[in-house]
């Protein structure tokens, strides 16, 4: 089962990943039962505000990340060509990982958001409808949560409001001893906090998804109870 999860994963990843246009047709795949939230996402005039933003953001992260992936083929398709004249790009394999780095936290959060991250479904398969909408609801909590505290602690690390106290990196780091502003990379020469950038991104994105998921989790029992 979770082999299977995985290869599905991975499918729809390549699939929004190369071509943006495809977000939200794999998207519908997310979920098998009723009218879900994932096949919503193409009828915009029926969602609420929050839905709507939270597909906003989808198709944002799927179009950054289908640019940094092809940035990254076309950076690595020049890099082994220069290799073969002997004039390597020294910062290229160092360019090509803070891509990769990105590209995989942007997927991780439309996974969220699509509901295609990696699962075991066992117990969801012995389920009726209203079981599998009560286990949904319990995960997206649960992931909602996670994320949470993970915001807390990229918060605490990158600690902005330490940054705007001292009024610079140097500052923060010889009051803190955090050198999160101090650090450059290695054959680039910029801040590594440009790229460590990606983890306080994909925290706010991937929690509103959760958020979203949450809400339409709610509203779906919220609407059998009526029934």
């Amino acid at each position: 089962m979770a082999a299977h999860s995985r290869q599905k994963f991975f499918a729809f990843a390549l699939r929004s990943f190369m071509s943006p246009l495809n977000l939200r047709k794999a998207a519908r795949r997310g979920r098998r039962r009723g009218k879900t939230r994932s096949e919503m996402l193409e009828h915009g005039s029926e969602l609420p505000v929050l839905a709507r933003m939270d597909r906003a953001i989808l198709r944002l992260e799927g179009a950054v990340a289908a640019l940094l992936l092809g940035a990254l083929a076309l950076l690595m398709l020049a890099n082994v060509g220069l290799r073969a004249f002997g004039r390597p790009l020294l910062w290229g394999d160092e360019l090509a990982v803070y891509l990769m780095v990105w590209t995989a936290f942007l997927g991780a959060s439309i996974a969220i958001a699509t509901r295609m991250q990696v699962a075991v479904d066992l117990l969801a398969e012995r389920l009726g409808a209203r079981g599998r909408d009560r286990l949904a609801l319990l995960v997206d909590a649960v992931v909602l949560a996670a994320l949470l505290i993970l915001s807390w602690l990229v918060w605490r690390w990158f600690d902005p409001v330490g940054l705007l106290r001292t009024g610079s990196g140097a500052a923060l780091a010889a009051e803190t001893f955090n050198f999160i502003y101090q650090n450059p990379t290695l054959t680039l020469g910029l801040p590594k906090t440009l790229f460590w950038a990606v983890l306080p991104v994909f925290c706010l994105c991937a929690a509103f998804h959760a958020l979203a998921a949450l809400c339409d989790d709610i509203a779906r029992l919220s609407a059998g109870r009526r029934t």
